[in-house]
Protein backbone atom coordinates (compact mmCIF):
# COMPACT_ATOMS: atom_id res chain seq x y z
CA UNK A 1 0.00 0.00 0.00
CA UNK A 2 2.71 2.16 0.88
CA UNK A 3 4.73 1.81 -2.32
CA UNK A 4 1.91 2.16 -4.44
CA UNK A 5 1.17 5.70 -2.88
CA UNK A 6 4.65 6.77 -3.25
CA UNK A 7 4.65 5.29 -6.91
CA UNK A 8 1.49 7.67 -7.56
CA UNK A 9 3.61 11.20 -5.78
CA UNK A 10 6.39 10.36 -7.65
CA UNK A 11 4.37 9.95 -11.28
CA UNK A 12 2.18 12.96 -10.39
CA UNK A 13 5.45 15.20 -9.52
CA UNK A 14 7.04 14.09 -12.58
CA UNK A 15 4.17 14.91 -14.44
CA UNK A 16 3.81 17.99 -12.97
CA UNK A 17 7.26 19.43 -13.18
CA UNK A 18 7.58 18.17 -17.02
CA UNK A 19 6.95 21.13 -19.28
CA UNK A 20 4.10 20.46 -21.48
CA UNK A 21 1.90 21.50 -24.12
CA UNK A 22 -0.19 24.53 -23.79
CA UNK A 23 -3.05 25.32 -26.11
CA UNK A 24 -5.81 28.22 -25.00
CA UNK A 25 -8.78 30.27 -27.13
CA UNK A 26 -9.77 33.73 -25.65
CA UNK A 27 -12.55 35.84 -26.77
CA UNK A 28 -12.80 39.06 -26.78
CA UNK A 29 -14.57 42.40 -27.31
CA UNK A 30 -13.47 45.72 -28.15
CA UNK A 31 -15.88 48.37 -28.58
CA UNK A 32 -16.64 52.34 -28.13
CA UNK A 33 -20.23 52.22 -28.04
CA UNK A 34 -23.20 49.99 -27.11
CA UNK A 35 -24.02 49.70 -31.43
CA UNK A 36 -23.42 46.88 -33.00
CA UNK A 37 -21.36 48.32 -35.83
CA UNK A 38 -18.71 49.59 -33.48
CA UNK A 39 -17.82 46.58 -31.62
CA UNK A 40 -15.33 44.18 -32.56
CA UNK A 41 -15.45 40.94 -31.95
CA UNK A 42 -11.87 38.49 -31.52
CA UNK A 43 -11.03 35.11 -30.86
CA UNK A 44 -7.38 34.26 -30.49
CA UNK A 45 -6.13 30.61 -30.93
CA UNK A 46 -2.97 30.55 -28.48
CA UNK A 47 0.12 27.40 -28.43
CA UNK A 48 2.24 27.80 -25.71
CA UNK A 49 1.66 31.35 -25.25
CA UNK A 50 2.62 32.23 -28.94
CA UNK A 51 -0.80 33.32 -30.73
CA UNK A 52 -0.93 31.50 -34.30
CA UNK A 53 -4.32 32.15 -35.10
CA UNK A 54 -7.25 34.77 -34.80
CA UNK A 55 -10.51 35.69 -35.77
CA UNK A 56 -10.92 39.52 -36.35
CA UNK A 57 -15.13 40.66 -36.84
CA UNK A 58 -13.62 43.93 -38.23
CA UNK A 59 -11.49 42.26 -40.91
CA UNK A 60 -13.97 39.43 -41.15
CA UNK A 61 -11.99 36.33 -41.59
CA UNK A 62 -9.50 34.18 -39.91
CA UNK A 63 -5.34 35.86 -39.78
CA UNK A 64 -2.65 33.31 -39.04
CA UNK A 65 0.43 34.11 -37.55
CA UNK A 66 2.58 31.17 -37.69
CA UNK A 67 2.87 28.91 -40.76
CA UNK A 68 0.65 26.66 -39.18
CA UNK A 69 -2.10 29.13 -38.58
CA UNK A 70 -1.87 30.48 -41.98
CA UNK A 71 -2.70 27.01 -43.13
CA UNK A 72 -5.48 26.66 -40.64
CA UNK A 73 -6.62 30.18 -41.47
CA UNK A 74 -7.04 29.26 -45.36
CA UNK A 75 -8.79 26.61 -44.62
CA UNK A 76 -11.07 27.80 -42.46
CA UNK A 77 -11.46 31.23 -44.54
CA UNK A 78 -12.87 28.80 -47.05
CA UNK A 79 -15.57 27.67 -45.16
CA UNK A 80 -18.77 29.68 -45.08
CA UNK A 81 -20.54 27.98 -41.85
CA UNK A 82 -17.16 28.49 -40.01
CA UNK A 83 -17.40 32.58 -41.03
CA UNK A 84 -20.79 32.80 -40.60
CA UNK A 85 -20.95 30.83 -37.07
CA UNK A 86 -18.05 33.13 -35.86
CA UNK A 87 -20.09 36.33 -37.44
CA UNK A 88 -22.80 35.36 -35.04
CA UNK A 89 -20.60 35.28 -31.90
CA UNK A 90 -20.05 38.76 -32.00
CA UNK A 91 -23.75 39.34 -31.43
CA UNK A 92 -24.69 36.61 -28.84
CA UNK A 93 -21.05 36.98 -27.09
CA UNK A 94 -20.04 40.82 -27.11
CA UNK A 95 -23.79 42.51 -27.77
CA UNK A 96 -25.36 40.83 -24.31
CA UNK A 97 -22.15 41.72 -22.75
CA UNK A 98 -21.34 45.23 -23.78
CA UNK A 99 -24.34 46.41 -22.68
CA UNK A 100 -23.94 45.92 -18.82
CA UNK A 101 -20.37 46.74 -19.00
CA UNK A 102 -20.80 50.08 -20.47
CA UNK A 103 -24.07 51.31 -18.09
CA UNK A 104 -21.91 50.27 -15.14
CA UNK A 105 -18.48 51.90 -16.04
CA UNK A 106 -19.57 54.86 -17.95
CA UNK A 107 -22.39 55.75 -15.48
CA UNK A 108 -19.67 55.49 -12.45
CA UNK A 109 -17.31 58.58 -13.16
CA UNK A 110 -15.86 60.30 -10.22
CA UNK A 111 -13.76 64.12 -10.10
CA UNK A 112 -10.71 64.16 -12.52
CA UNK A 113 -7.84 65.63 -10.44
CA UNK A 114 -5.14 67.27 -12.69
CA UNK A 115 -2.09 69.22 -11.95
CA UNK A 116 0.58 70.76 -13.69
CA UNK A 117 4.05 70.70 -12.38
CA UNK A 118 7.14 72.15 -13.93
CA UNK A 119 9.94 69.32 -14.92
CA UNK A 120 13.42 69.23 -16.49
CA UNK A 121 11.39 69.29 -19.94
CA UNK A 122 9.77 72.79 -19.64
CA UNK A 123 13.08 74.00 -18.54
CA UNK A 124 14.93 72.50 -21.45
CA UNK A 125 12.42 74.16 -24.02
CA UNK A 126 14.08 77.37 -23.47
CA UNK A 127 10.40 79.38 -23.39
CA UNK A 128 9.87 82.77 -23.12
CA UNK A 129 7.14 83.27 -20.38
CA UNK A 130 6.00 86.82 -21.11
CA UNK A 131 2.75 86.67 -19.96
CA UNK A 132 1.92 83.44 -21.56
CA UNK A 133 -0.47 80.76 -20.57
CA UNK A 134 0.89 76.85 -20.54
CA UNK A 135 -2.35 75.24 -20.04
CA UNK A 136 -2.88 70.80 -20.43
CA UNK A 137 -6.39 69.92 -21.52
CA UNK A 138 -8.05 66.64 -20.68
CA UNK A 139 -10.59 64.62 -22.76
CA UNK A 140 -12.04 61.79 -21.60
CA UNK A 141 -15.62 59.60 -22.50
CA UNK A 142 -16.63 59.99 -18.76
CA UNK A 143 -16.23 64.39 -19.04
CA UNK A 144 -18.88 65.96 -20.57
CA UNK A 145 -16.32 69.23 -21.46
CA UNK A 146 -12.51 68.76 -21.48
CA UNK A 147 -10.94 69.47 -18.30
CA UNK A 148 -8.36 72.10 -18.22
CA UNK A 149 -6.02 73.50 -16.11
CA UNK A 150 -3.40 76.09 -16.54
CA UNK A 151 0.20 75.60 -15.27
CA UNK A 152 1.30 78.11 -12.56
CA UNK A 153 4.79 78.90 -12.65
CA UNK A 154 4.93 80.78 -8.70
CA UNK A 155 6.08 77.69 -6.43
CA UNK A 156 3.77 76.18 -3.71
CA UNK A 157 4.55 77.46 0.01
CA UNK A 158 6.09 74.07 0.45
CA UNK A 159 9.53 74.84 -1.80
CA UNK A 160 9.38 78.09 -0.55
CA UNK A 161 9.89 77.13 2.99
CA UNK A 162 12.37 74.61 2.20
CA UNK A 163 14.26 77.06 0.51
CA UNK A 164 14.23 79.45 3.45
CA UNK A 165 14.97 77.64 5.92
CA UNK A 166 18.33 76.28 4.03
CA UNK A 167 19.36 79.85 3.34
CA UNK A 168 18.96 80.62 6.83
CA UNK A 169 21.01 77.78 7.59
CA UNK A 170 23.88 78.90 5.44
CA UNK A 171 24.13 82.72 7.05
CA UNK A 172 24.16 81.16 10.22
CA UNK A 173 27.04 78.40 8.76
CA UNK A 174 28.42 81.87 7.40
CA UNK A 175 28.23 83.52 10.58
CA UNK A 176 29.81 81.60 12.52
CA UNK A 177 32.50 80.55 10.60
CA UNK A 178 33.36 84.24 10.57
CA UNK A 179 32.67 84.57 14.21
CA UNK A 180 35.75 81.71 14.67
CA UNK A 181 38.27 82.70 11.92
CA UNK A 182 38.11 86.68 13.65
CA UNK A 183 38.82 84.43 17.71
CA UNK A 184 41.37 82.34 15.86
CA UNK A 185 43.18 85.76 14.15
CA UNK A 186 43.07 87.76 17.74
CA UNK A 187 44.10 84.54 19.57
CA UNK A 188 47.17 84.29 16.89
CA UNK A 189 48.37 87.98 17.07
CA UNK A 190 48.33 88.13 20.88
CA UNK A 191 51.01 85.01 21.30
Amino acid sequence: MASSSVSFWILLITVCSTDGFRHYVTDACHFNSTELKDIEFIRSYHYNKLEFLRFSSSLDKYVGYTELGVKNAERLNKDKAELSAMRAQKERYCLNHVGPYSSNILSKSGELILTVNQTDQINRLNLNFNGEKISCVVEHASLKDPLRTDWDPSMPESERNKIAIGASGLVLGLVLSLAGFIYYKRKARGQ
